[in-house]
């Protein structure tokens, strides 16, 4: 595969694209480097709709990033463990990076990828990358990463089906719930991509608890309509241990981490729905009444004698002029009653904040501690 080849195959597939907000686009360069043609919006930045799809002028800038990495190879990736390293620090940097926002997120990876195992020239033997590769397929997974492998083959024919990267890049697809393609279909990826993402559903189920001892598991998703064609994960590796920490403590720390990201990402959470109002408190000006509308319907539900009913939490995160945060997060927990009372459509939530003059927006966050979800929605106040 070359550079320009790629390039050429994207900018086809790209260029006419009524919506592409939601695009991003990174060359891997041969230091293993990212070089961003269209980078993810840094966190506690405002993303600005444009005027026009960025992708109306994508072929000068794919021109002006193939020729900034054109050239020699500063490093011998000939080596298999080279070659691997390189790769999975970049695949970890990127997924860093996704994991900014919530829900969904796909990845396609337009790739010859890397042998699952080999022999190093370099004087290391036989190597095995089984282990580090699923975990870090396992990795994307949980931060909601589908991986689309395009296995591009060297000479830009039309399969790649016998190189020997074959077996690693299925690997990502079946945990992470992506697709396989073969050579020179980068355009296809992308747009079934962007169609999965908007027919996409969260399903969770009760399992048995399982020891975090990296055995394989596999998962089946299956429908009662004979025309109806599920596209699924479709195996897991036990390697995520809870530590031996209680209940509670975990969900805390995961409301923590996951509340956290959701405040410093650029984009709203869509893992549950959420809607929001506010107005002023007639009897304090300093005041502000907040209403809050969330879709019982991605909330995971909740058995009548699980005496953990009731753990989704909302939490208001106020923010100034900047992004800055002028004053400390509000939690509220709702009540199993207000389960009860919307097993089907919405459970409102009217809270009443003071709110400190530099406060110019607020963000409702919401997280269900059982099924991990968040759900955010941006408030501007105004006095």
């Amino acid at each position: 595969m070359s550079d320009s080849v790629v390039g050429r195959e994207l900018t086809d597939a790209l260029k006419n694209l009524e919506s592409s907000e939601d695009l991003y686009v990174y060359f891997l360069t041969p230091r293993g480097n990212l070089y961003p043609v269209r980078p993810l919006p840094k966190p506690d930045t405002v993303v600005t709709p444009a005027a026009e799809p960025w992708t109306r002028n994508i072929g000068p800038l794919m021109q002006a990033a193939i020729k900034e990495l054109f050239g020699i190879k500063p490093v011998d990736d000939r080596d298999i463990k080279v070659r691997f390293d390189l790769t999975v620090k970049a695949m970890e940097e990127l997924g860093g990076q996704m994991g900014e926002a919530s829900g969904r997120k796909n990845l396609v990876w337009v790739t010859h990828g890397f042998p699952i195992y080999g022999y190093s020239i370099s004087g290391q033997g036989r190597l095995d990358f089984t282990k580090p590769v699923q975990s870090l397929c396992e990795a994307l997974q949980q931060a909601q990463i589908a991986v689309y492998t395009v296995d591009q083959s060297m000479a830009g024919a039309a399969e790649g089906v016998g190189t020997t990267s074959v077996e690693t890049l299925q690997e990502f697809t079946s945990i992470t719930g992506g697709r396989e393609y073969t050579s020179d279909r980068a355009g296809e990826a992308i747009q079934q991509a962007r169609t999965d993402s908007r027919a996409n559903y969260e399903i969770a189920y009760y399992s048995t608890s399982l020891n975090s001892d990296g055995k394989h598991h596999k998962i089946r998703v299956t429908s009662g309509r004979k025309e109806v064609r599920l596209q699924t994960e479709h195996e897991f590796y036990a390697m995520v241990s809870p530590g031996g920490l209680a209940s509670d403590t975990l969900h805390s720390r995961e409301m923590q981490r996951e509340v956290e990201a959701a405040a410093h990402s650029p984009f709203d959470a869509t893992d549950i729905g959420v809607r929001a109002s506010v107005s002023p408190d007639p009897g304090n000006p300093q005041n502000m009444n907040f209403e809050i509308r969330i879709d019982a319907a991605d909330l995971l539900p909740r058995l009548a004698q699980d005496h953990e009913a009731g753990k989704v939490s909302v939490v208001f995160v106020p923010y100034g002029e900047d992004l800055s945060q002028p004053s400390p997060p509000t939690t509220v927990t709702l009540t199993p009653e207000q389960f009860e009372t919307a097993a089907h459509g919405e459970i409102r939530l009217r809270e009443g904040l003071s709110l400190g003059p530099a406060v110019r927006q607020v963000r409702a966050i919401v997280f269900d501690a059982e099924l991990g979800a968040v759900g955010s929605v941006m408030i501007p106040v105004h006095r």
